[in-house]
């Protein structure tokens, strides 16, 4: 089911070319219930994570995320992943 506020785009886009996209926190959706969320968003996943921490703090859901460095500031970027989770009561459970 697709929120009201979110968008898909209207034809496809060539990879060459820019787009400027209007960007929200996941706290901004104001979900009043969420079970699951998977992170696979090529580095921005501990920023993700800071942006979502009313949604985890109030629903405590499962979170999946995906991890694969591919420059060394992603290197960085992975390492503190961590430190987010950890401050809201989280543990990992496994790593595949």
């Amino acid at each position: 089911m697709n929120h009201p506020e979110m968008a898909v785009p209207d034809r496809q886009l060539k990879p060459d070319r820019e787009v400027t996209v209007q960007t929200r926190t996941l706290d901004r959706f104001n979900f009043d219930r969420v079970d699951l969320n998977k992170l696979d968003i090529q580095g921005a996943e501990y920023v993700a994570l800071l942006g979502a921490r009313s949604t985890i703090l109030r629903n405590r859901p499962g979170l999946m995320v995906e991890e694969k460095p591919f420059s060394e500031e992603h290197v960085e970027s992975i390492a503190k992943t961590a430190d987010p989770l950890r401050s809201y009561g989280m543990r990992a459970e496994g790593k595949s």
